[in-house]
């Protein structure tokens, strides 16, 4: 995802994690299959969460690089902002 790495970087420079030192891919895979196990893949409704909030030093921004859009009726995204809540 070079574009979104060239984006993010004129904002902020982007944080090492446990995943990785830049952008990585968050699908979580059957180990067998290679199936996607995880509701965020499926167009099951996801309610406003936090995402990373047990690191110690949780990330100020996310940004979310949507590889192919949703082929059906799913795909909307909710977004709040943490600090009005």
């Amino acid at each position: 995802y070079p574009g979104t790495e060239r984006a993010v970087s004129r904002i902020g420079r982007m944080r090492r994690t446990m995943y990785s030192d830049g952008l990585w891919d968050t699908a979580p895979r059957d180990a067998d299959s290679g199936t996607l196990v995880d509701t965020a893949y499926t167009n099951m409704e996801l309610l406003p969460h936090t995402d990373c909030s047990y690191y110690r030093d949780p990330p100020g921004l996310q940004f979310f690089n949507c590889a192919a859009t949703a082929d059906d009726d799913g795909g909307a995204t909710w977004l709040g902002d943490g600090f009005a809540v």
